[in-house]
């Protein structure tokens, strides 16, 4: 049974046309459970994943051939059985490996838009790299390289010098208050005593009887 006609419950086109196409390049290869047959889940879920990983690699621009995959039945005590992926790189660009978990995550994301219960049947997608003897890749550096950087020490806070007081005893407050009170004392020459105003006296000559005015 073909991917769409598990979909959508009918034959593509293309596979009436060419009855006789031989397989794709990102078929999966046979794995443990070939025993079972082409109507069995696990041949539905390894077509699937064949769609899944075509459609990831083209909507993104990689060329079909840089990565294939192998099925892998994987069990488990606590559930069915289900399917491990496996991506083979088949092409060294020393750009791809930086966009690896991108990949994965866009491979899982379209295939749960396809099938919402995915998550019950894949066990787990890994990665092995499987390159041709003239592929060219860069060598180890040097192991200083993956050293730890080692931590800079805090800077010290800078703590405020604390003002100097001096201490008073009490005999220099007496003395400051004693020349307080000289500085503002008024001394006895500066003004006469208060004396009562007199008329008759020289002083008050100048200024007549004060006496009452008619009203005009």
């Amino acid at each position: 049974m073909s991917i769409s006609k598990w979909l959508f419950g009918r034959e593509s086109a293309a596979a009436k046309s060419d009855p006789k196409a031989g397989p794709s390049k990102l078929a999966f290869p046979p794995s443990q459970n070939s025993s079972h047959g082409a109507e069995s889940p696990q041949a539905v879920r390894k077509e699937l994943l064949r769609l899944v990983l075509r459609e990831t690699l083209k909507y993104n621009g990689f060329p079909g051939s840089w990565v294939t995959a192998e099925a892998l039945v994987a069990t488990s005590s606590r559930r069915e059985a289900g399917i491990h992926v496996r991506l083979l790189v088949k092409h060294w660009d020393a750009r791809f490996p930086e966009y690896m978990v991108a990949f994965q995550h866009n491979f899982e994301t379209r295939l749960l838009t396809l099938d919402p219960l995915a998550g019950n049947w894949l066990m787990g997608v890994s990665w092995q790299y499987d390159l041709p003897a003239e592929a060219q890749w860069p060598s180890l550096p040097a192991p200083a390289t993956w050293a730890e950087a080692v931590p800079e020490e805090p800077e010290e806070a800078m703590i405020p010098q604390a003002t100097v007081v001096s201490r008073r005893t009490k005999a220099d407050l007496e003395r400051e208050m004693a020349e307080e009170d000289k500085r503002f004392r008024v001394s006895g020459t500066d003004f006469q005593p208060t004396e009562a105003f007199d008329p008759g006296s020289r002083a008050g000559g100048a200024f007549g009887a004060t006496e009452p005015a008619p009203l005009r």
